[in-house]
């Protein structure tokens, strides 16, 4: 079961939902940990750290909420589902990595022009191993939920917490420096260095999932239509002629709307068998997808044989 693969669609929801869970009920315990530790240490590392703690804690907590939503929720008032949901959490989760991208950077840059000696630093490293542990051990579980069915929240969660694995062992590694070199200049650029680093990982990483989940909230076609088309080419004697294709993505999920004009005498039959053969070559071809074919009265309509709308 490396990647869950033997398990039902239903133990795989149940997995992922506790997952989320746990994962802000333990985190619950990072902010007030580090809130004791900074008092202690007196490092901007551990101050930035703190902050960096609270935001993931709110973006946590708000991942856990989107998901029973989505998979609770009905389609009676949103018809295509919950799912623009997922894109949200995963736009604030992004958000949450930059917030925090300017916390640590701009403390890092604090400290290098201000230096300021540093307290008893033991339990910063103590915690942020902890943390380290932790982390990696869901970075590895989101990774493979993610990768047995991919979801904005869970591709969000698995690329949060790899960003939190990487940033508690660059505060271990930084206050171990520290407390072997002392609080000269040296390990203040150690400190600067590395903090540097952790920031502009999580700009980057933040950035993308900015970028996809906008990219997803502006409708932008997740598919190339020329790709639908030339799918169902061999099909083209089964129907007059393709007349619009339209598709979006919620979610996880890719929704394609397809009309398709028929001849006015076409039997109900002939259409419905030509609509299963167009939803099985698109699921045969591209997953997660939700296809609705329309059927288009040909004296009725008068549109070019390919006029393709996004």
């Amino acid at each position: 079961m490396k990647y869950f693969k033997d398990i039902s669609e239903t133990e795989l929801k149940s997995k992922k939902e506790r997952t989320l869970r746990a994962a802000w009920i333990i985190s619950l315990l990072g902010p007030l940990a580090t809130a004791v530790v900074f008092l202690l240490g007196r490092t901007n590392v551990l101050l930035a750290d703190l902050f960096r703690r609270s935001s993931e804690l709110l973006a946590l907590f708000l991942s856990w909420i989107v998901f029973r939503k989505v998979e609770r929720g009905s389609n009676v008032r949103y018809n295509y589902g919950y799912h623009r949901l997922e894109d949200i959490a995963s736009f604030l989760v992004g958000m949450v990595m930059i917030i925090s991208f300017v916390v640590v950077f701009y403390n890092s840059l604090g400290r290098l022009l201000d230096p300021d000696p540093s307290g008893w630093l033991i339990p910063g490293v103590i915690l942020s191993g902890l943390g380290f542990l932790v982390n990696g051990w869901f970075w590895q579980r989101n990774y493979r939920l993610n990768h047995r069915e991919s979801t904005p929240v869970f591709e969000s969660q698995w690329r949060l917490y790899r960003v939190k694995t990487l940033i508690d062992f660059g505060v271990v590694l930084t206050l171990s420096f520290e407390i072997y070199m002392g609080s000269g200049m040296l390990a203040i650029y150690v400190d600067f260095l590395v903090s540097v680093l952790i920031a502009g990982f999580l700009l980057i990483s933040g950035g993308f999932m900015v970028k996809d989940a906008l990219m997803a909230l502006a409708d932008r076609a997740p598919l190339d239509v020329e790709e639908i088309f030339s799918e169902l080419q061999n099909l083209n004697d089964q129907f007059s002629s393709l007349q619009e294709i339209r598709c979006r993505s919620a979610g996880g999920l890719i929704f394609i709307d397809i009309q398709v004009e028929f001849a006015a005498d076409q039997k109900i039959d002939k259409i419905k068998q030509v609509e299963k053969k167009i939803t099985d070559r698109l699921h045969d071809r591209f997953s997660n997808l939700e296809v609705q074919v329309i059927p288009v009265d040909k004296t009725d309509n008068n549109s070019q044989e390919k006029d393709c709308k996004l």
